[in-house]
């Protein structure tokens, strides 16, 4: 037989008595900000503190693991934070990336009754009490305006950050963890990867950036038409002028507005663009619309923020998603493929850009799409001839007629796509296809029109409106 030590440790498990949960008013669960050991890379480790008589923390604190935590926790918003979390442990060496960025929002944004603080090593290579320095947490930061300057034919970008209504020097703030922006006690968290790339940059250049004439054509139409898209770009040089002035000068002409569709995996993408003369400015980008006149002064336009409202606004009424994806920092909406070309939502709404005057584009270029964008316009006229009533029935997508025969062998084939003589393909209306199914059922196809017998006069009545006969 075994020794009994070893039977012990193969058969039994002792279990460790069940501690009942502390009152919550006796201490405190912490969040802990510190660096790896030996990385200088951010680190969350989460903890219960005990609390003294006079409320500060006191040892021995308590780790908890976020992953056990996990298998506690019944709130979803609790679910994300624990997971958030353990995304910052015992991965020194990956790559930052935008998830790091998305899973450190979840985390600062916490559930109640944490508190956020950093860890000093100065004090303890460990976590202890003492070690720890609560922070506070700042407004979340939107945009970094960079300022273009030319003087004595040298350009200069300079970085101009405000936070509130205060500008604030970079003498005054720095970079913490490789993620936060430190104002005094304050830790602010970008909102977006674009402007956390762009503050992790100019925190080692705070005075900016100077460039010769033929360096800075470069950087300005590879880096800062991009940066455009996501932070606010200044040219201090440009003079800024309204609409009538700029139309005087023939710098300006009445926006238009565009749609472009593209693919992106098995969703499309719809980019809403505002065009100023020859400018095209995404209307969700932060980008200014500049011009230059005859004798190559460079001016500033207005965008129209009333006209390009009104664009957004119209979108959003098309689609119970697209309320929800405002929240983003993307210059587009999406849908996937199913939602957008399937049934009716396309063509109704490429109806209503129609009448409103936006021009789509891109929709034929989309992967493996056939379909006609055009709603189908369907017209009826019954005239009586000597022993038939004929109904001519017109069926058009836009300038493209559908034949009769290629709607029967659509409806007949349980489909509502016809074949139009461009190799695309008009969907039927949900609502006609009932009503053509009757149409021919009980009439004779010929050609384009349906033929009813005089005898049938009853069921003629039955299939058309009164409008419809002539």
């Amino acid at each position: 037989m075994l020794p009994i030590r070893d039977l012990q440790e193969q058969l039994l498990h002792r279990e460790a008595p069940l501690v009942p949960d502390a009152d919550p008013g006796s201490q405190q669960r912490l969040i802990v900000l510190r660096h790896y050991r030996f990385h200088k890379k951010l680190s969350i480790e989460l903890y219960t503190a005990p609390l003294s008589k006079e409320g500060k923390w006191k040892n021995p604190l308590t780790a908890i693991d976020p992953l056990e935590a996990v298998l506690q926790a019944t709130d979803p918003e609790e679910l994300r934070f624990y997971a958030a979390v353990s995304r910052f442990q015992n991965n020194p060496t990956a790559l930052p990336g935008p998830a790091d960025l998305e899973a450190l929002q979840v985390a600062w944004h916490h559930p109640p009754g944490w508190v956020v603080c950093r860890h000093d090593p100065e004090f303890s290579e460990k976590v202890v009490a003492g070690s720890l320095q609560r922070i506070q947490r700042g407004a979340t930061l939107h945009d970094l305006t960079l300022l273009v300057e030319q003087s004595e034919g040298v350009f200069s970008v300079r970085p101009q950050l405000t936070i509130g209504a205060a500008i604030l020097s970079w003498a005054a703030v720095s970079m913490q963890y490789g993620y936060f922006l430190q104002a005094g006690s304050d830790f602010h968290l970008p909102a977006s990867y674009h402007l956390l790339k762009a503050l992790r940059f100019f925190a080692q250049y705070p005075a900016g950036m100077r460039l010769r004439p033929a360096d800075f054509a470069s950087f300005q139409q590879e880096v800062l038409t991009v940066l455009e898209e996501h932070l606010s770009v200044v040219y201090t040089y440009a003079q800024r002028i309204a609409p009538e002035a700029a139309l005087q000068l023939g710098l300006y002409t009445p926006p238009e507005r565009l749609l472009y569709l593209s693919d992106l995996g098995p969703y499309v993408c719809l980019t809403p663009v505002m065009k100023y003369g020859a400018a095209e400015v995404p209307v969700r980008s932060r980008r200014a619309v500049y011009a230059r006149d005859a004798k190559g002064g460079m001016y500033q336009l207005q965008r129209d923020a009333h006209e390009e409202s009104n664009f957004i606004a119209l979108l959003l009424r098309q689609h119970p998603h697209f309320p929800g994806q405002l929240e983003g920092e993307l210059p587009y909406f999406y849908l996937h493929r199913k939602r957008f070309l399937e049934g009716d939502w396309f063509p109704e709404a490429f109806a209503q850009w129609q009448a409103e005057g936006i021009a789509v584009l891109g929709f034929s270029e989309l992967k493996g799409n056939k379909l006609d964008p055009h709603r189908a316009a369907i017209t009826v006229h019954v005239r009586s001839g000597i022993n038939w009533f004929n109904a001519e029935v017109g069926v058009r997508f836009g300038k493209k007629k559908a034949s009769l025969t290629q709607v029967e062998r659509a409806l007949r084939n349980r489909s509502r796509y016809v074949a139009l003589g461009d190799g695309t393909f008009g969907v039927l209306p949900e609502e006609w296809i009932k009503r053509l199914e009757e149409w021919f059922h009980a009439a004779e196809l010929t050609g384009d029109e349906l033929r009813v017998p005089k005898t049938g006069f009853k069921t003629l009545k039955q299939l058309f409106a009164e409008e419809d006969m002539g």
